[in-house]
């Protein structure tokens, strides 16, 4: 399993987050990322994963807070068999 955090101050700030992942061939990866923004806080992110053969993902992503906060989630399934599970709450 692997892990993200990102925190903002509480004046203005932009922020813009990129995550890059692979799962290789047979592989397993679960992904968990919390954000805590400021109140002034406008994040624009990305998270971009790749998955080979029969491999699996598997993404949560938390957002709190922030006045404007977003993040594409992409996945990339490369292989026959693989699969990929994509969650948000904000």
């Amino acid at each position: 399993a692997a892990t993200g955090e990102a925190t903002s101050p509480a004046g203005s700030a932009l922020v813009v987050p990129r995550t890059d992942l692979e799962v290789g061939d047979g592989a397993g990866l679960s992904y968990a990322n919390l954000q805590l923004l400021g109140p002034g806080t406008t994040q624009v992110g990305t998270q971009r994963s790749r998955v080979g053969r029969d491999g699996s993902f598997r993404s949560f992503t938390v957002g709190l807070g922030g006045r404007y906060a977003r993040v594409r989630t992409e996945s990339d399934l490369t292989g026959q068999g693989g699969t990929s599970a994509l969650l948000a709450a904000y």
